[in-house]
Protein backbone atom coordinates (compact mmCIF):
# COMPACT_ATOMS: atom_id res chain seq x y z
CA UNK A 1 0.00 0.00 0.00
CA UNK A 2 2.81 2.13 0.63
CA UNK A 3 4.63 1.84 -2.40
CA UNK A 4 1.00 2.70 -3.89
CA UNK A 5 0.68 5.77 -2.28
CA UNK A 6 4.76 6.91 -3.32
CA UNK A 7 3.67 6.49 -6.60
CA UNK A 8 0.34 8.70 -6.35
CA UNK A 9 2.56 11.37 -4.73
CA UNK A 10 5.18 11.04 -7.45
CA UNK A 11 2.41 11.32 -10.35
CA UNK A 12 0.78 14.18 -8.67
CA UNK A 13 3.57 16.23 -8.13
CA UNK A 14 4.96 15.22 -11.91
CA UNK A 15 1.49 16.80 -13.24
CA UNK A 16 2.04 19.89 -11.00
CA UNK A 17 5.39 20.60 -12.23
CA UNK A 18 4.83 19.52 -15.84
CA UNK A 19 4.92 23.01 -17.42
CA UNK A 20 8.40 23.22 -16.33
CA UNK A 21 9.62 20.55 -18.42
CA UNK A 22 10.34 20.53 -21.94
CA UNK A 23 8.69 18.25 -24.23
CA UNK A 24 11.30 16.31 -26.50
CA UNK A 25 13.31 12.95 -26.45
CA UNK A 26 15.44 12.99 -23.91
CA UNK A 27 19.26 12.81 -24.42
CA UNK A 28 20.68 9.70 -22.64
CA UNK A 29 24.64 9.41 -22.74
CA UNK A 30 25.80 5.80 -24.02
CA UNK A 31 29.02 3.26 -23.96
CA UNK A 32 30.08 1.67 -27.41
CA UNK A 33 30.03 -2.17 -27.93
CA UNK A 34 29.86 -2.56 -31.06
CA UNK A 35 28.37 -1.58 -34.47
CA UNK A 36 26.79 -2.82 -37.68
CA UNK A 37 25.16 -1.92 -41.26
CA UNK A 38 22.12 -1.46 -39.45
CA UNK A 39 22.48 -0.40 -35.78
CA UNK A 40 24.92 0.35 -33.10
CA UNK A 41 24.79 -1.70 -29.86
CA UNK A 42 25.37 0.17 -26.43
CA UNK A 43 25.23 0.20 -23.09
CA UNK A 44 22.57 2.77 -21.90
CA UNK A 45 22.90 2.24 -17.86
CA UNK A 46 25.56 2.45 -15.55
CA UNK A 47 25.59 -1.15 -14.70
CA UNK A 48 25.97 -2.38 -18.46
CA UNK A 49 23.94 -5.23 -18.07
CA UNK A 50 22.06 -4.96 -21.28
CA UNK A 51 23.56 -4.42 -24.62
CA UNK A 52 20.68 -1.70 -26.87
CA UNK A 53 20.64 -1.84 -30.39
CA UNK A 54 19.73 1.39 -31.57
CA UNK A 55 19.24 3.12 -35.30
CA UNK A 56 22.72 5.10 -36.86
CA UNK A 57 20.24 8.25 -37.11
CA UNK A 58 19.82 8.48 -33.47
CA UNK A 59 23.52 8.67 -32.52
CA UNK A 60 24.97 11.75 -32.01
CA UNK A 61 29.00 11.07 -30.87
CA UNK A 62 30.86 12.99 -28.52
CA UNK A 63 33.04 15.86 -30.06
CA UNK A 64 35.83 17.64 -28.75
CA UNK A 65 33.81 20.73 -27.69
CA UNK A 66 31.16 18.16 -25.80
CA UNK A 67 34.35 16.32 -24.14
CA UNK A 68 35.98 19.71 -23.01
CA UNK A 69 31.83 21.11 -21.48
CA UNK A 70 32.04 17.39 -19.82
CA UNK A 71 34.84 18.29 -17.63
CA UNK A 72 33.54 20.70 -15.41
CA UNK A 73 30.23 21.31 -13.58
CA UNK A 74 29.06 24.41 -14.93
CA UNK A 75 29.83 23.03 -18.38
CA UNK A 76 27.75 20.08 -17.70
CA UNK A 77 25.12 22.36 -16.49
CA UNK A 78 24.90 24.12 -19.54
CA UNK A 79 24.20 20.99 -21.42
CA UNK A 80 21.33 20.22 -19.47
CA UNK A 81 17.64 21.69 -18.80
CA UNK A 82 17.59 23.20 -15.34
CA UNK A 83 13.83 22.82 -13.93
CA UNK A 84 15.21 25.57 -11.44
CA UNK A 85 15.64 28.14 -14.25
CA UNK A 86 12.36 27.44 -15.58
CA UNK A 87 10.54 27.85 -12.30
CA UNK A 88 12.16 31.34 -12.45
CA UNK A 89 10.99 31.82 -15.45
CA UNK A 90 7.55 31.10 -14.74
CA UNK A 91 7.52 33.23 -11.34
CA UNK A 92 8.59 36.33 -12.98
CA UNK A 93 5.87 35.60 -16.01
CA UNK A 94 3.15 35.28 -13.61
CA UNK A 95 4.44 38.35 -11.21
CA UNK A 96 4.50 40.42 -14.99
CA UNK A 97 0.56 39.46 -15.43
CA UNK A 98 -0.60 40.07 -12.38
CA UNK A 99 1.26 43.84 -12.27
CA UNK A 100 -0.21 44.39 -15.58
CA UNK A 101 -3.71 43.18 -13.97
CA UNK A 102 -3.35 45.26 -11.03
CA UNK A 103 -2.08 48.04 -13.33
CA UNK A 104 -5.66 47.97 -15.56
CA UNK A 105 -8.36 47.67 -12.59
CA UNK A 106 -6.78 49.71 -10.02
CA UNK A 107 -4.70 52.12 -12.25
CA UNK A 108 -7.16 52.48 -15.16
CA UNK A 109 -3.37 51.86 -17.28
CA UNK A 110 -3.68 49.66 -20.37
CA UNK A 111 -0.91 46.74 -20.77
CA UNK A 112 -1.27 47.81 -24.58
CA UNK A 113 0.43 50.75 -23.87
CA UNK A 114 2.85 49.92 -21.36
CA UNK A 115 3.81 47.22 -24.16
CA UNK A 116 4.09 49.76 -26.98
CA UNK A 117 6.18 52.57 -24.01
CA UNK A 118 8.75 49.37 -23.60
CA UNK A 119 9.00 48.75 -27.34
CA UNK A 120 9.31 52.05 -27.98
CA UNK A 121 6.23 52.50 -30.38
CA UNK A 122 4.67 54.76 -28.86
CA UNK A 123 2.75 57.19 -31.18
CA UNK A 124 0.88 60.48 -30.68
CA UNK A 125 -2.33 58.70 -30.41
CA UNK A 126 -0.85 57.67 -26.97
CA UNK A 127 0.15 60.75 -25.76
CA UNK A 128 -3.08 60.93 -22.92
CA UNK A 129 -2.69 57.48 -21.85
CA UNK A 130 0.97 58.07 -21.25
CA UNK A 131 0.50 61.00 -19.15
CA UNK A 132 -2.57 59.47 -17.29
CA UNK A 133 0.36 56.31 -16.70
CA UNK A 134 2.91 58.45 -15.38
CA UNK A 135 0.55 60.46 -13.33
CA UNK A 136 -0.73 56.95 -11.75
CA UNK A 137 2.99 55.51 -11.43
CA UNK A 138 4.24 58.64 -9.65
CA UNK A 139 1.10 58.70 -7.31
CA UNK A 140 1.55 55.29 -6.32
CA UNK A 141 5.51 55.36 -5.68
CA UNK A 142 5.06 58.58 -3.27
CA UNK A 143 1.78 57.21 -1.78
CA UNK A 144 1.24 53.54 -2.11
CA UNK A 145 -2.44 53.34 -1.57
CA UNK A 146 -3.50 49.89 0.54
CA UNK A 147 -4.42 47.81 -2.28
CA UNK A 148 -1.06 47.86 -3.75
CA UNK A 149 0.58 46.75 -0.47
CA UNK A 150 -2.16 44.29 -0.37
CA UNK A 151 -0.86 42.88 -3.86
CA UNK A 152 2.54 43.32 -2.89
CA UNK A 153 2.31 41.27 0.19
CA UNK A 154 -0.14 38.60 -2.43
CA UNK A 155 2.80 38.35 -4.40
CA UNK A 156 4.98 37.52 -1.56
CA UNK A 157 3.16 34.61 -0.55
CA UNK A 158 2.48 32.86 -3.95
CA UNK A 159 6.15 33.07 -5.25
CA UNK A 160 7.29 32.22 -1.51
CA UNK A 161 5.12 29.08 -1.52
CA UNK A 162 5.68 27.99 -4.77
CA UNK A 163 9.43 27.70 -4.06
CA UNK A 164 8.64 25.82 -0.92
CA UNK A 165 6.37 23.59 -3.37
CA UNK A 166 8.76 23.21 -5.71
CA UNK A 167 11.59 22.05 -3.14
CA UNK A 168 9.44 19.83 -1.16
CA UNK A 169 7.72 17.88 -4.12
CA UNK A 170 9.62 18.36 -7.38
CA UNK A 171 11.93 15.12 -8.07
CA UNK A 172 15.15 15.67 -6.93
CA UNK A 173 16.65 13.50 -9.79
CA UNK A 174 15.47 15.50 -12.24
CA UNK A 175 17.70 18.49 -11.29
CA UNK A 176 21.27 18.57 -12.28
CA UNK A 177 22.78 17.20 -8.68
CA UNK A 178 26.17 19.36 -8.53
CA UNK A 179 24.27 22.59 -8.25
CA UNK A 180 21.19 21.91 -7.07
CA UNK A 181 21.13 23.50 -3.54
CA UNK A 182 22.86 26.63 -4.91
CA UNK A 183 20.33 27.03 -7.76
CA UNK A 184 17.70 26.64 -5.20
CA UNK A 185 18.95 29.03 -2.72
CA UNK A 186 19.30 31.18 -4.88
CA UNK A 187 15.69 31.32 -6.00
CA UNK A 188 14.38 31.20 -2.82
CA UNK A 189 16.44 34.66 -2.05
CA UNK A 190 15.09 36.95 -4.39
CA UNK A 191 12.86 39.47 -3.77
CA UNK A 192 9.52 39.58 -6.41
CA UNK A 193 8.14 42.19 -4.56
CA UNK A 194 11.13 44.70 -4.96
CA UNK A 195 11.38 42.88 -8.27
CA UNK A 196 7.96 44.83 -9.21
CA UNK A 197 8.40 47.89 -7.13
CA UNK A 198 11.84 48.19 -9.27
CA UNK A 199 9.67 47.37 -12.44
CA UNK A 200 7.09 50.25 -11.37
CA UNK A 201 10.02 52.66 -10.92
CA UNK A 202 11.14 51.29 -14.54
CA UNK A 203 8.05 52.14 -15.78
CA UNK A 204 8.36 55.62 -14.74
CA UNK A 205 11.47 56.70 -16.42
CA UNK A 206 10.18 55.05 -19.90
CA UNK A 207 6.76 56.86 -19.64
CA UNK A 208 9.06 60.29 -19.04
CA UNK A 209 10.77 59.30 -22.36
CA UNK A 210 7.94 58.38 -23.88
CA UNK A 211 6.45 61.49 -23.54
CA UNK A 212 9.71 63.41 -24.22
CA UNK A 213 9.82 61.48 -27.91
CA UNK A 214 6.36 62.52 -28.29
CA UNK A 215 6.41 66.35 -27.57
CA UNK A 216 9.31 66.28 -30.27
CA UNK A 217 6.73 64.17 -32.83
CA UNK A 218 4.23 67.03 -31.87
CA UNK A 219 6.36 69.52 -32.83
CA UNK A 220 7.34 68.29 -36.38
CA UNK A 221 3.62 67.48 -37.06
CA UNK A 222 2.82 71.03 -36.27
CA UNK A 223 5.57 72.63 -38.16
CA UNK A 224 4.05 71.26 -41.23
CA UNK A 225 7.13 69.06 -42.53
CA UNK A 226 5.18 66.02 -42.12
CA UNK A 227 2.44 67.22 -43.95
CA UNK A 228 4.93 68.30 -46.61
CA UNK A 229 6.22 64.85 -46.51
CA UNK A 230 2.93 63.06 -46.66
CA UNK A 231 2.08 65.37 -49.97
CA UNK A 232 5.30 64.59 -51.35
CA UNK A 233 4.60 61.03 -50.44
CA UNK A 234 1.17 60.58 -52.03
CA UNK A 235 2.33 62.36 -55.36
CA UNK A 236 4.92 60.14 -55.86
CA UNK A 237 2.91 56.98 -54.82
CA UNK A 238 0.37 57.71 -57.68
CA UNK A 239 3.15 58.36 -59.95
CA UNK A 240 4.77 55.09 -59.25
CA UNK A 241 1.22 53.12 -59.36
CA UNK A 242 0.31 54.76 -62.46
CA UNK A 243 3.33 53.88 -64.56
CA UNK A 244 2.96 50.58 -63.15
CA UNK A 245 -0.73 49.93 -64.29
CA UNK A 246 0.11 51.37 -66.97
CA UNK A 247 2.85 49.18 -68.17
CA UNK A 248 0.93 46.15 -67.62
CA UNK A 249 -1.07 47.36 -70.06
CA UNK A 250 1.35 47.92 -72.86
CA UNK A 251 1.86 50.99 -72.12
CA UNK A 252 5.29 52.35 -74.48
CA UNK A 253 7.41 54.63 -72.73
CA UNK A 254 9.38 57.53 -73.50
CA UNK A 255 7.91 57.49 -77.17
CA UNK A 256 8.31 61.48 -77.36
CA UNK A 257 11.39 63.68 -75.51
CA UNK A 258 10.80 66.37 -73.14
CA UNK A 259 11.49 68.91 -75.71
CA UNK A 260 8.57 67.56 -77.89
CA UNK A 261 7.47 71.10 -79.41
CA UNK A 262 11.32 70.93 -80.93
CA UNK A 263 11.76 67.21 -81.46
CA UNK A 264 9.83 64.36 -83.02
CA UNK A 265 8.36 61.53 -81.61
CA UNK A 266 10.51 58.14 -81.90
CA UNK A 267 7.64 56.06 -83.71
CA UNK A 268 4.05 57.76 -84.41
CA UNK A 269 2.33 54.22 -84.34
CA UNK A 270 3.77 54.23 -80.68
CA UNK A 271 2.78 57.46 -79.76
CA UNK A 272 -1.16 56.55 -81.31
CA UNK A 273 -0.92 53.24 -80.02
CA UNK A 274 -0.49 54.91 -76.01
CA UNK A 275 -2.94 57.51 -76.97
CA UNK A 276 -5.41 54.79 -77.50
CA UNK A 277 -4.83 53.17 -74.66
CA UNK A 278 -5.00 56.35 -72.65
CA UNK A 279 -8.68 56.86 -74.12
CA UNK A 280 -9.81 53.22 -73.33
CA UNK A 281 -8.57 54.09 -69.54
CA UNK A 282 -10.86 56.97 -69.06
CA UNK A 283 -13.74 55.87 -70.95
CA UNK A 284 -16.34 56.31 -68.21
CA UNK A 285 -18.92 54.28 -70.31
CA UNK A 286 -16.84 51.21 -70.32
CA UNK A 287 -14.06 50.07 -68.03
CA UNK A 288 -12.31 47.55 -70.34
CA UNK A 289 -8.75 48.05 -67.95
CA UNK A 290 -10.63 47.68 -64.26
CA UNK A 291 -9.26 51.73 -63.79
CA UNK A 292 -12.00 51.71 -61.45
CA UNK A 293 -10.66 49.12 -58.87
CA UNK A 294 -7.21 50.68 -59.78
CA UNK A 295 -8.12 53.89 -58.26
CA UNK A 296 -10.35 52.84 -55.01
CA UNK A 297 -7.13 50.69 -54.46
CA UNK A 298 -4.57 53.21 -54.54
CA UNK A 299 -7.22 55.24 -52.68
CA UNK A 300 -7.16 53.08 -50.35
CA UNK A 301 -3.37 52.95 -49.38
CA UNK A 302 -3.35 56.61 -49.46
CA UNK A 303 -6.67 57.83 -47.21
CA UNK A 304 -5.61 55.97 -44.21
CA UNK A 305 -2.47 58.00 -43.52
CA UNK A 306 -4.30 61.29 -43.79
CA UNK A 307 -6.88 60.02 -41.28
CA UNK A 308 -3.81 59.52 -39.43
CA UNK A 309 -2.21 62.50 -39.72
CA UNK A 310 -5.36 64.29 -38.99
CA UNK A 311 -5.90 62.28 -35.67
CA UNK A 312 -2.74 63.25 -34.81
CA UNK A 313 -3.34 66.85 -35.02
CA UNK A 314 -6.53 66.46 -33.10
CA UNK A 315 -4.63 65.37 -30.59
CA UNK A 316 -1.26 67.25 -30.47
CA UNK A 317 -4.21 70.42 -30.90
CA UNK A 318 -6.28 69.53 -27.75
CA UNK A 319 -3.12 68.94 -25.76
CA UNK A 320 -2.14 72.63 -26.59
CA UNK A 321 -5.27 73.91 -25.65
CA UNK A 322 -6.46 71.66 -22.75
CA UNK A 323 -9.13 70.30 -24.92
CA UNK A 324 -10.95 66.81 -24.51
CA UNK A 325 -10.32 65.29 -27.75
CA UNK A 326 -14.13 64.01 -27.66
CA UNK A 327 -15.07 67.55 -27.60
CA UNK A 328 -12.95 68.48 -30.52
CA UNK A 329 -13.75 71.02 -33.44
CA UNK A 330 -11.73 72.70 -35.87
CA UNK A 331 -13.89 75.73 -35.73
CA UNK A 332 -13.39 75.71 -31.88
CA UNK A 333 -9.93 75.61 -31.85
CA UNK A 334 -9.45 78.54 -34.22
CA UNK A 335 -11.45 80.58 -31.89
CA UNK A 336 -9.23 79.60 -29.01
CA UNK A 337 -6.38 80.25 -30.76
CA UNK A 338 -7.60 83.36 -31.85
CA UNK A 339 -7.98 84.18 -27.54
CA UNK A 340 -4.69 82.94 -27.01
CA UNK A 341 -2.06 83.60 -30.12
CA UNK A 342 -0.54 86.88 -28.74
CA UNK A 343 0.63 85.15 -25.54
CA UNK A 344 2.43 82.17 -27.54
CA UNK A 345 5.89 82.47 -28.76
CA UNK A 346 6.30 83.62 -32.28
CA UNK A 347 7.27 80.01 -33.92
CA UNK A 348 4.51 78.18 -32.16
CA UNK A 349 2.17 80.64 -33.18
CA UNK A 350 2.98 80.11 -36.59
CA UNK A 351 3.30 76.67 -36.40
CA UNK A 352 -0.54 76.20 -34.86
CA UNK A 353 -1.69 78.55 -37.90
CA UNK A 354 -0.12 76.27 -40.40
CA UNK A 355 -0.88 72.97 -38.56
CA UNK A 356 -5.21 74.71 -38.80
CA UNK A 357 -5.11 75.20 -42.36
CA UNK A 358 -3.20 71.87 -43.07
CA UNK A 359 -6.11 70.46 -41.21
CA UNK A 360 -8.98 72.34 -43.01
CA UNK A 361 -7.33 71.44 -46.27
CA UNK A 362 -7.19 67.56 -45.87
CA UNK A 363 -10.66 67.83 -44.30
CA UNK A 364 -12.12 69.56 -47.60
CA UNK A 365 -9.91 67.11 -49.86
CA UNK A 366 -11.90 64.07 -47.80
CA UNK A 367 -15.15 66.29 -48.37
CA UNK A 368 -14.33 66.42 -51.79
CA UNK A 369 -13.97 62.83 -52.28
CA UNK A 370 -16.78 61.73 -50.41
CA UNK A 371 -19.33 64.31 -51.77
CA UNK A 372 -18.71 64.92 -55.10
CA UNK A 373 -19.68 68.17 -56.87
CA UNK A 374 -22.59 67.25 -59.33
CA UNK A 375 -23.22 69.41 -62.95
CA UNK A 376 -20.74 71.31 -64.96
CA UNK A 377 -18.74 74.61 -64.40
CA UNK A 378 -15.21 75.34 -63.35
CA UNK A 379 -15.26 74.72 -59.10
CA UNK A 380 -11.95 75.67 -57.68
CA UNK A 381 -10.64 73.88 -54.41
CA UNK A 382 -8.75 70.94 -52.84
CA UNK A 383 -8.37 68.32 -55.80
CA UNK A 384 -9.51 64.69 -53.69
CA UNK A 385 -6.93 61.91 -54.46
CA UNK A 386 -9.17 59.98 -57.09
CA UNK A 387 -8.77 63.52 -58.91
CA UNK A 388 -5.25 63.64 -58.94
CA UNK A 389 -5.10 59.97 -60.17
CA UNK A 390 -7.15 60.80 -62.84
CA UNK A 391 -4.70 63.73 -63.09
CA UNK A 392 -2.39 62.08 -64.46
CA UNK A 393 -4.21 59.93 -66.89
CA UNK A 394 -5.55 63.11 -68.16
CA UNK A 395 -2.06 64.89 -68.39
CA UNK A 396 -0.83 61.95 -70.01
CA UNK A 397 -3.47 61.67 -72.60
CA UNK A 398 -2.68 65.50 -73.37
CA UNK A 399 0.46 65.34 -73.82
CA UNK A 400 0.45 62.44 -76.41
CA UNK A 401 -2.70 65.05 -78.10
CA UNK A 402 -0.38 67.74 -78.75
CA UNK A 403 2.78 65.96 -79.83
CA UNK A 404 0.16 64.30 -82.39
CA UNK A 405 -1.01 67.74 -83.28
CA UNK A 406 2.15 68.83 -83.76
CA UNK A 407 3.49 66.40 -85.38
CA UNK A 408 1.02 64.94 -87.84
CA UNK A 409 2.48 65.54 -90.86
CA UNK A 410 5.37 62.90 -89.78
CA UNK A 411 2.25 60.28 -89.61
CA UNK A 412 2.31 57.78 -92.59
CA UNK A 413 -1.60 57.48 -92.56
CA UNK A 414 -1.91 61.43 -93.05
CA UNK A 415 0.72 61.10 -96.01
CA UNK A 416 -0.91 58.54 -98.24
CA UNK A 417 -2.92 59.87 -101.49
CA UNK A 418 -6.61 60.51 -101.60
CA UNK A 419 -7.92 57.58 -103.82
CA UNK A 420 -9.03 58.85 -107.77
Amino acid sequence: GGGEEGQEETGAAEDEWSHLRIAGVPIIFCRFVKASNDAVYLFTTAEEREVVAVSWWQILPIHDELRGMMGSTRGMASMVQNPIDMLYKWLTQYVKEQTFEYMEKCMGIEEEVINRMTGNETTITDLSKLKHANAELEKLTKDPPESYKRFLAEIGEFTSRAVSRFRQTFPATEIFAPSREDSLRGVETIDFCGLTQSRMVRYIGMCEFALGQLQLDKRFLMSGSQKQEMTEWWLHLIETRVDEFLDSKGYIKDVFPDNYIDEPPKSMDDLKANLKLLREIMNPKEDVHGTQVFVSSLKGDIYPRIHTFLQNGRIALCEQFDVNENDFELQKIWQLFDLEKEKLDAKIRKWIDDMLKDMEYLEQIIDAEENPRQGGGLELGPVPISGLIVGYFFRLENEHTTVLDVWRHLDPDQQKPAAT
